[in-house]
């Protein structure tokens, strides 16, 4: 063989040697463990992406039960806001029913008798003046004006009753009626200005209660109930409870 043969069979090799090569390595290049390191960056980022979506959602739902939370409790404040409101409401529209049954039960009133209270001054001796200025003192000293007229207002219907004393003195002294009166404690009372007139005014005709009312009761003072439990109820009028 020549020089010339040996020298194209160098490179015929050398091609071959380098086809070779080539083909290797193209080979590594598609083999399934090269696919799957080329890949592992992205499964590692896509690992990472998940931990994001994972932690973003996990705070979404965080701020979303925080923001339930509040709004339950100041749905819950508001609540106890309302009832307190509608609590406060009811006692007030309870107390003008009551003040207004009482305008009516005034304006109840027979004209007729009134007219003729009115007319009439009811006598009596002064000793009696004084005891009965006594016993409203004594009954409705902390009362309102118009309680202590009431209260003036049912002496005069047991007075004008069959079926209670015909004199003033007997009317309070009368046992286990006014309490004040039985207990010895009149002859250490001294009348205020507001029970002198509230006796005067209802020896002049003025009256606050029909006729029909005999009894009062201080429903937070009392130890027994029986006129509560026995007896019609006429109105309230301060702390007293008046019955016929």
């Amino acid at each position: 063989m020549g020089k010339y043969e040996i020298l194209l069979e160098k490179r015929k090799l050398r091609r071959q040697w380098r086809d070779k090569l080539i083909n290797e390595a193209h080979q590594e290049e598609t083999s399934p463990s090269t696919l799957i390191r080329s890949e592992e960056p992205i499964i590692v980022e896509e690992k990472h992406s998940r931990f994001k979506l994972h932690y973003v959602a996990l705070g979404i739902t965080l701020f979303l039960a925080w923001g339930t939370l509040g709004s339950l409790y100041y749905g819950w404040q508001l609540k106890n806001e309302l009832e307190t409101q509608n609590h406060y409401i009811t006692k007030l529209e309870n107390q003008i029913i009551e003040n207004n049954k009482v305008i009516e039960i005034q304006n109840n009133i027979n004209k007729e008798l009134k007219d003729q209270l009115l007319s009439q001054r009811i006598v009596i001796t002064e000793q009696e003046k004084i005891l009965l200025e006594k016993l409203v003192e004594a009954e409705a000293g902390d009362e309102p004006y118009i309680g202590k007229v009431a209260v003036v207002n049912v002496v005069f219907n047991r007075l004008a009753s069959s079926y209670y004393p015909n004199s003033i003195t007997e009317v309070i002294f009368q046992p286990h009626q006014f309490t004040p009166a039985h207990q010895g404690k009149l002859k250490y009372i001294t009348p205020s200005p507001a029970s002198i007139k509230a006796v005067e005014e209802a020896l002049n005709g003025k009256r606050v209660v029909p006729k029909e009312t005999l009894f009062f009761v201080s429903l937070d003072k009392a130890s027994d109930f029986t006129i509560p439990n026995t007896r019609v109820r006429i109105m309230d009028i301060g702390g007293h409870t008046f019955y016929k």
